[in-house]
C-alpha cells in the first residue's frame, strides 16, 4: 500500500538534506578516513487532502470513501542522522542512517577501481497504517506495518557515472482486518524496486542525475498487487557557500485486480516536487548549516479513496563532523 503523501515528501526532503553543502564535505571526510557524520533537525508546517489510508489524528471516521477528505494541517518534526567510519586502506565505510519517516538503514559500501562502488543495505521500517482503512462512519483503529528488507546500489559502473540500484522489502500488517474480510485485500507481501540512473557534471551549472526505476508490489491480496513505474530527476546546485537541491517526481501504479470494496481496479499517477535551500558555516560557524525546505506533491486515482495532496514547508540547522 502506498505511504502518506507528505510523509513521502518529509523522507524526500531528508534525503535531499544529505546532498546539500554539508554533504560535500561528508564525502571528503569520508575519502580522507575516519568517523563522520551529520545531523539535521528542523521544523515546519505540512496542508494535507489525506487519503483514505492515510494515518492522521483527525482522519480517524470517513463518512462517505467517495467524497474527498478535508484539508488538514499538521506540524512537522524533521530529524535526520547518519554516522559512518571509512577505512581509507581498504575503501570500505560502513554507516548508519535513521529519520523521522523513514527506514533504518545499516549499510556497508566496497569501491574498487575501475568495478565502481557496491553499496549493501540492511533497512528496516515501522509505521502506522489503518486495521481496517475502508470503515466508513465509525472510528478506524491503528495497527503496525513492518517491513524488512536490503538494498544494493552499484555506483560509478564499471567507470562511468551510471548507477544500478534494487531494493527488495518484506512487509507485515499486525492486526489487517480489511484483509481477513476481503482476502483480495490482504497486505503482506513484498516490494520491489529496480532502478537504472546516470549523473552528468555540469561544473558550475551543477550536477543533475535523472533515474527510471520498476516497482513491484507482490501482495497477498490481488486488489493490493500491482506494478508501476517511477521517475525521477535531482539537480543540485552550490553557489558560494549556498546549496541548492531540486527534486521531481513522477510515478504511475496500476493493480491487478478489482478492489471489491469499489468495484474498480486501482490506478493511480503521483507527481512530486521540492526544494531545499542550505547556506553552510553560517555567521562563521564551521560545521554547521541553515536550511529552508519547500515541497508539493499530489496522487490523482481513479478510486477518489485514494486522492491526496500535500503542501509543506519549513527550516532547520544541520551540523556535520
Amino acid at each position: 500500500m502506498k505511504q502518506s503523501v507528505h510523509r513521502g515528501m518529509i523522507r524526500l526532503l531528508l534525503t535531499l538534506s544529505f546532498l546539500v553543502a554539508p554533504a560535500i564535505a561528508l564525502a571528503e571526510s569520508a575519502e580522507s578516513g575516519g568517523l563522520f557524520g551529520n545531523i539535521q533537525l528542523g521544523g515546519g508546517i505540512a496542508r494535507i487532502h489525506p487519503s483514505g489510508l492515510d494515518v492522521l489524528d483527525d482522519n480517524q471516521r470517513r463518512d462517505n470513501p467517495d467524497n474527498k477528505a478535508r484539508k488538514q494541517s499538521e506540524n512537522l518534526i524533521l530529524l535526520g542522522a547518519e554516522l559512518g567510519y571509512a577505512f581509507k586502506e581498504t575503501g570500505t565505510t560502513l554507516a548508519l542512517t535513521l529519520d523521522t519517516e523513514g527506514p533504518l538503514s545499516l549499510s556497508l559500501g566496497h569501491e574498487v577501481d575501475g568495478l565502481g562502488a557496491v553499496i549493501l543495505r540492511a533497512r528496516y521500517e515501522k509505521k502506522d497504517a489503518w486495521q481496517d482503512p475502508y470503515l466508513v462512519e465509525v472510528d478506524r483503529r491503528r495497527t503496525d506495518t513492518e517491513s524488512r528488507g536490503f538494498a544494493v546500489n552499484w555506483e560509478h559502473i564499471l567507470g562511468t557515472r551510471a548507477q544500478l540500484v534494487y531494493e527488495q522489502m518484506w512487509v507485515e500488517v499486525e492486526d489487517d482486518l480489511s484483509g481477513q474480510f476481503e482476502p483480495g485485500l490482504r497486505r503482506d507481501g513484498k516490494d520491489i524496486t529496480l532502478g537504472i540512473g546516470y549523473t552528468w557534471d555540469f561544473a558550475a551549472a551543477g550536477v543533475l542525475s535523472p533515474r527510471l526505476s520498476h516497482l513491484w508490489l507482490d501482495r497477498d491480496g490481488a486488489a493490493n498487487s500491482g506494478c508501476g513505474y517511477l521517475a525521477e530527476v535531482q539537480h543540485l546546485l552550490g553557489v558560494g557557500r549556498v546549496s541548492f537541491a531540486t527534486r521531481l517526481e513522477w510515478k504511475h501504479m496500476e493493480f491487478d485486480a478489482i478492489h471489491p470494496r469499489f468495484l474498480q481496479t486501482r490506478q493511480e499517477t503521483s507527481y512530486g516536487m521540492s526544494e531545499m535551500i542550505s547556506l553552510a558555516a553560517p555567521f562563521g560557524m564551521e560545521n554547521w548549516s541553515l536550511f529552508s525546505f519547500f515541497g508539493v506533491a499530489k496522487t490523482n486515482a481513479n478510486i477518489r479513496f485514494f486522492d491526496s495532496s500535500s503542501l509543506i514547508s519549513g527550516a532547520g540547522i544541520g551540523y556535520k563532523f
